[in-house]
């Protein structure tokens, strides 16, 4: 995970879940990834492999819906 994390340049919070934590979510699959608000609500959820650009644009793409 930290050797992901580095690669992608991520400078933001990262927590490592087992799978009973990631099914409520609807990840499907190991890697997955939670995008969580600022106040703690899920607004998304992608599983599979990432590239920096796939999260960078994700995350664009959720700010853009938060009011």
């Amino acid at each position: 995970m930290k050797e992901t994390v580095a690669r992608l340049k991520l400078k933001m919070p990262v927590a490592i879940g087992q799978s009973e934590v990631l099914e409520p979510l609807g990840a499907k699959q190991i890697p997955s990834m939670a995008f969580v608000t600022q106040d703690g609500v899920i607004s998304g959820v992608a599983s599979g492999q990432f590239n920096r650009e796939f999260v960078i644009a994700r995350i664009k793409e959720l700010a853009s819906e938060t009011p």
